[in-house]
């Protein structure tokens, strides 16, 4: 029987949006030459869109051999008219030593898979086949399989997905990013277990530009290993996966460079194709195995571009120092956002994409007052159980040039923050104290453990944190985009201005949220009591809370 053949180079497998937003599937080659036409890369899945533009990132990155500096990557941006050139990128992936490694089922060096991982092998002792292929679905956090959660699916193990083959492509990706660390199909035992995958622990960054060719030139970080950009590494060792001489092995090894961090294969892949009657490729059977780790003591704050870090001073043994800034299931990303415009000595450290577009703004590269779009993706994890995926998120924050060159508008948007979490810290108080007052019968009284979890019940139902939260997402956002240091105006002055409007939003906010929260059915004494109590508790903690108190409004809704 023939090999199956699914070239990624021409094969239609990366969903695009175009200018009018329309969503179209195409190849490498196409995605690179129309980039000034469409508008992003896009998959349902955050996990698949973040795996999506690193790939390309990585293939500019080969194909430009740097940027190299500054001046290479101003000339890509202002003189490069708007596009890539097309006879380059032609001639990158159709050269014809690597053409047939973008090949997806290509028999010796299937595109970021290992060909020496076996389907099966023969048990001479029992004189039976062990066969090591699993449902396709292990290769995606969002699909059922083995003792996954069906969190977002329904299949069974002995009712494999019959999936496209683009999309087995896409799963392939991302499992490189993404593969949950533990227990791995293996071939001898001291491979039984495997790490996470790079880009599991942290909320990856990539920022947006008018186009995808904006998009994908704005995230391509100076990758000059001499210079130590973005960190030192030995050029004739970075090297791109589809490059690569050597199979994919399991084993702790150094990161070659840049090129090899963006294409790291953290597991050996082998996808098993099938072909339909109607020459369909199809795939519902993988091997995954483990692959390569990155050595002890890597530190990914040193070299990774696109994810924020801080610093954990409770760590200890093999653990990282400064873990990666990533989702919580009850607490969105912009509530931590001064860790992602700000680095802090010995404390976090922003995305060094961060600190590159800085740098371009300063030597005249970029104008300082654009504000641009960041994107940030990820997935949340058990905090005990490391392999059970709580959540996968997409996030979107303004990203303002002059807010990440200006202490003073930085320590704004800390003080910002720390005020909204103060106002948080009101309702939750207000809210524990409507609730203890309607509960205990004597308030002199404390409560015992039963009455707290009760207490506690009757904060929850009251959702105040929630609503809160929930209110101040899209004034913050407008807030963060508007930070800017006017003509007119020093960044002092300029950040007074805009926390004294800051705070009336939060009084604002905080007011509906207490008035919607405290209303109730139950008219009766101990209810209006415990209301009464809470709305003079409120309006003296908020008068405390935010500075320049005012006088309380008559007639506040109870």
């Amino acid at each position: 029987m023939t090999q199956p053949s699914f070239n990624l180079v021409d094969e239609p497998w990366i969903p695009c949006c175009d200018s009018t937003g329309q969503r179209v599937l195409l190849g490498l080659e196409e995605t690179l030459a129309r980039a000034h036409e469409l508008s992003e890369v896009y998959d349902d899945s955050p996990l698949v869109t973040v795996t999506l533009h690193r790939l390309l990132l990585a293939i500019l990155h080969h194909l430009l051999q740097g940027p190299k500096d500054m001046a290479a990557w101003a000339e890509l941006w202002k003189n490069g008219n708007g596009h890539f050139d097309i006879v380059s990128v032609r001639g990158y992936l159709r050269d014809d030593k690597r053409y047939p490694r973008f090949d997806l089922f290509h028999e010796e060096w299937p595109f970021y898979q290992c060909s020496q991982v076996p389907f099966s092998k023969n048990v001479p002792e029992t004189n039976t086949e062990k066969t090591f292929f699993k449902s396709v679905a292990k290769l995606a956090t969002e699909l059922a399989a083995g003792n996954n959660d069906t969190l977002f699916d329904h299949s069974l193990d002995d009712q494999p997905h019959e999936i496209p083959a683009d999309r087995a492509a896409r799963l392939l990706l991302t499992c490189h990013g993404f593969a949950m660390s533990g227990t791995v199909t293996y071939e001898h035992k001291k491979d039984h277990s495997a790490n996470a995958s790079p880009l599991v622990k942290g909320a990856v960054a990539i920022v947006r530009g008018e186009s995808l060719f904006q998009t994908l030139v704005l995230n391509l970080h100076a990758c000059n290993g001499a210079d130590e950009e973005p960190f030192q590494f030995n050029a004739k060792d970075d090297i791109p996966a589809w490059e690569r001489t050597q199979h994919t092995q399991a084993r702790d090894r150094k990161v070659g460079g840049y090129l090899d961090l963006l294409t790291w294969q953290s597991r050996r892949i082998r996808l098993k194709p099938e072909v339909s009657d109607k020459d369909v490729i199809t795939v519902r059977y993988a091997v995954m195995m483990k692959g390569e780790q990155f050595i002890d003591g890597f530190r990914r704050h040193l070299h990774e571009t696109m994810v924020a870090f801080q610093h954990n001073k409770e760590a200890t043994g093999k653990q990282d120092p400064f873990p990666a800034v990533g989702f919580s299931e009850d607490r969105a990303l912009w509530r931590s956002s001064h860790a992602l415009f700000q680095s802090l000595d010995q404390l976090q450290s922003r995305p060094r994409m961060v600190d590159w577009l800085d740098q371009l703004a300063n030597e005249g590269h970029l104008p300082r007052n654009r504000v641009l779009a960041m994107d940030l993706f990820g997935l949340r994890t058990h905090p005990k159980k490391a392999a059970l995926v709580m959540l996968w998120r997409h996030e979107r924050l303004p990203l303002s040039l002059q807010l990440i060159n200006s202490p003073a508008l930085l320590l704004t948007l800390q003080e910002a923050l720390a005020r909204t979490e103060n106002v948080r810290k009101v309702l939750w108080q207000t809210a524990t104290e409507f609730g203890r007052v309607l509960l205990l019968q004597d308030e002199s009284k404390q409560p015992g453990t039963e009455q707290r979890k009760d207490i506690q019940r009757i904060v929850d139902s009251l959702g105040v944190e929630r609503r809160f939260w929930s209110a101040m997402e899209v004034p913050f956002h407008r807030f963060l985009g508007d930070l800017q240091i006017t003509p007119a105006a020093d960044g002092h002055e300029q950040s007074d201005a805009a926390l004294e409007d800051w705070n009336e939003i939060l009084r604002t906010a905080a007011r509906r949220v207490f008035a919607n929260a405290i209303k109730r059915e139950d008219r009766s004494a101990r209810s209006l009591k415990a209301a009464v109590n809470a709305e003079r508790l409120f309006f003296g903690l908020l008068r405390k809370t935010l500075p320049q108190p005012e006088a309380q409004p008559a007639g506040e809704p109870v």
